[in-house]
């Protein structure tokens, strides 16, 4: 018997119990592509397995488990398995728990939580839950385990977000886009929430060969700014949204080549209070918009 069988299977006590119980369920979510909170980790093992109802705060010492279990199954294999414990998260800060800093740290190969900012934290928590839906040996981890899944459908989003056509623009840089992007950069204050910079580095190139307007940097963060001057179309400002979502992506990718903690955010800064389906667009994709008042 393997050693990350072996611990699956052993223990009588209520932690190894529902840390068994956990894993059908994780690996049906994995699959899906979806994290559970805590209290709907509660609500499923009620009603799949009769479970009774404890403080969803219990849950982390059998959820401790199974992240051992995925990291003595990742040993086995030679190839690091992102630990399913992960996606079990706070349903207010949509992130794992304090308890699965050591399996996030483990995985991603950061630092110790001692010595990262809240941003690295989130980078790290982020990159391990997306690392988790793109596990391609999810039905092979449950075959190791003799596990069944495949019990929940996925539930798609029920209110898809109409974004207006994007045309790829035309013409060189307006004034207006040169005035706000250096103001940006010459004003890192404006940026404070995010941690504390220097002043910015204007068309920073990056290696997908995309230039970003503007970059920050301090050593723990890494921020890219997308700018969009007043006047911009619905159109243009949701290109804004996307282009962030591939430079947080590129960043991040960047600083995991460089075995450095991902921690790397991308903001859209605009002028003007942007409409409703582009506020929709940034929520879902999760991309700060702020909007500056340059008088």
């Amino acid at each position: 018997m393997s050693e990350a069988l072996e611990l699956f299977e052993e223990g009588t006590r209520w932690t190894d119990r529902i840390a068994r119980l956990m894993f059908p369920i994780l690996v049906d979510h994995a699959k899906a592509g979806s994290t559970i909170t805590y209290g709907e980790m509660r609500a499923q093992l009620q009603r799949r397995f009769a479970e009774h109802h404890v403080h969803a705060s219990m849950y982390g010492h059998p959820a401790g488990k199974v992240g051992n279990i995925c990291i003595a199954l990742g040993s086995e294999w030679a190839a690091p398995i992102p630990p399913l414990n992960a996606i079990i998260v706070n349903g207010k800060t949509g992130l794992p728990g304090d308890g699965a800093d050591y399996y996030l740290s483990k995985f991603v190969k950061g630092r110790d939580r001692k010595r990262l900012s809240d941003h690295e934290r989130r980078a790290m928590a982020e990159e391990t839950i997306e690392a988790v839906f793109n596990f391609r040996r999810v039905d092979a981890l449950a075959s190791a385990l003799g596990i069944n899944g495949g019990r929940i459908a996925h539930q798609p989003l029920t209110n898809p977000i109409v974004v207006p056509p994007i045309r790829k623009p035309r013409g060189g840089e307006s004034d207006a886009h040169k005035s706000l992007k250096r103001w940006v950069a010459q004003h890192p204050s404006a940026f404070k929430e995010f941690g504390r910079f220097a002043k910015g580095e204007e068309e920073k190139f990056i290696s997908s060969g995309d230039e970003i307007d503007v970059f920050f940097s301090n050593g723990h963060l890494c921020l890219g700014v997308e700018v969009k001057a007043s006047g911009a179309s619905e159109g243009e400002l949701c290109r804004g949204v996307f282009q962030c979502v591939k430079y947080r992506a590129v960043l991040r990718a960047m600083l995991k080549a460089e075995a450095k903690v991902p921690a790397a955010v991308s903001l859209l800064v605009l002028e003007e209070k942007p409409g409703r389906v582009v506020r929709s667009l940034a929520q879902r994709l999760d991309v700060p918009v702020m909007v500056v008042d340059r008088k």
